[in-house]
């Protein structure tokens, strides 16, 4: 009798026995999740000290095989790293928004930077015989 009389205060509450068998099913696939997450946390746990070593490996030899070729890493990460600090300020960050705004135009101009020291050579050119025929003709009159 005990058992009725606790199905009937549960009945009462409003909550039916299918709702409650509902919610323990779901609760038990929560738990199921719940292990099968931790399992993989589990096996991740297990490979990771392999994983770091292989790491420190690979960096160990990138950082022997740099310095080999002279490339000092504590300068050049140094100075990487105050690239950045230069790069984020914001008047930078401002200028290089600008910058990147007419990248378009940029293209062109820089094409035509490229062929000025040609373009000068040409005037300058232009200028020296110029002055030669006006030193001539300055002399022509002269003679005259």
């Amino acid at each position: 009798m005990e058992n009725d009389k606790g199905k009937e205060s549960v009945l009462e509450e409003g909550i039916s026995s299918s709702k409650i068998c509902e919610m323990l099913t779901h609760l038990s696939q929560r738990i199921d999740s719940l292990e099968t997450c931790a399992s993989n946390i589990e096996a991740i746990a297990v490979k990771l000290p392999g994983v770091m070593s292989a790491t420190t490996d690979a960096i160990d030899e990138f950082c022997s095989n740099t310095a080999r070729r002279g490339v000092d890493i504590d300068e050049r990460l140094r100075n990487g790293l105050h690239l950045l600090v230069q790069l984020t300020e914001p008047k930078t960050m401002h200028a290089l928004s600008l910058l990147l705004a007419k990248i378009d135009t940029l293209g062109p101009l820089l094409q035509t930077l490229e062929s000025l020291p040609d373009t000068v050579s040409v005037v300058v050119d232009s200028l020296t015989r110029y002055a030669k025929n006006a030193g001539r003709i300055r002399l022509i009159l002269n003679l005259l």
